[in-house]
């Protein structure tokens, strides 16, 4: 694996564009421990977002049978386009939050299906995500499970812990855990220090990995959409109580019911309502 041309790398790094969140982690060997976190076999396919300068990219072509990787930078993706020689690399100049992702990993499974009798093979997402974009792109890739083995994802150490360790009551519990836990099995693997970027940020980042559950292995609900959509509602306005965030789908009276049949205060919010809990109230929501 060649070294990245520090004359080129510095450059870059000088033009940096905050508003991508363009900070390029280029310390191999956390690069190879995120490869190695991800679960990434010889046999596996790789989707990477956001490949920048191409340092993660050269470790994932080291070890996959192939990677994909979208940039949505121009000068980045004219870049990589001359500097990615070596590894079974495809590069799609693009917006990871304007593709349509659930077409390009049905391509990538398409491509990557084993022959009768061989191990089977997975597709792994990875990606150094931005703050701005985390929870979008978390919406789009968790539906993909099943074709899509696990996401690792590289994230504000605070977003990563948010995300994860939250539980509820929390202050900081909110939908996206809710459907973190619906969609996968998450787990934060390390941290990554603020200095190990260029350039540096003024957080530091951690490693998170997500083990995607296929739809048969989520828990039961009534509609997925519907499940989403309630969701959606309920953290809306997160300090009202959960009856007056769902009137826009159901009366209050209807919730009220609900709620009290299942156990629960007629006035609790939703920041309160663990996964069990909120699938509960649909199925019940669903039954009158």
């Amino acid at each position: 694996m060649k070294p990245l041309a520090r004359e080129s790398v510095a450059r870059y790094v000088a033009r940096a564009k905050r508003s991508l969140g363009q900070n390029f982690l280029l310390d191999d060997a956390i690069l190879q421990r995120i490869v190695e976190a991800s679960g990434l076999t010889p046999a596996d396919s790789a989707l990477e977002v956001g490949p920048g300068l191409g340092s993660l990219t050269r470790h994932l072509a080291a070890v996959a049978a192939s990677v994909t990787a979208v940039e949505k930078d121009d000068a980045l993706y004219s870049r990589l386009v001359n500097t990615l020689t070596e590894g079974d690399v495809t590069l799609i100049h693009g917006d990871a939050l304007q593709l349509d992702l659930g077409t390009l990993v049905e391509s990538m499974a398409m491509q990557a299906a084993p022959p009768p009798g061989a191990p089977g093979a997975c597709i792994r997402v990875l990606a150094n995500l931005p703050y701005n974009i985390t929870q979008p792109f978390l919406e789009r890739i968790l539906p993909l499970g099943g074709p899509l083995a696990s996401a690792t994802l590289l994230l504000q150490e605070e977003a990563a812990e948010r995300l994860v360790s939250a539980r509820p009551g929390d202050v900081d519990w909110r939908g996206a855990n809710l459907l973190l836990q619906y969609y996968s099995r998450p787990s934060i693997r390390f941290k990554v220090p603020r200095w190990a970027f260029s350039p540096a940020p003024k957080v530091n980042g951690a490693v998170v990995h997500l083990e995607l559950l296929a739809p048969e292995d989520r828990p039961p609900v009534p509609s997925e959409a519907a499940f989403l959509t309630l969701v959606r509602f309920a953290f809306h306005q997160r300090r009202k109580m959960l009856k007056n965030t769902l009137a826009p789908l159901f009366p209050p009276n209807r919730t009220e019911a609900a709620l009290l049949r299942l156990g629960l205060d007629a006035g609790i919010r939703a920041e309160r309502l663990t996964l069990d809990q909120m699938i509960r109230l649909l199925w019940a929501l669903a039954e009158t």
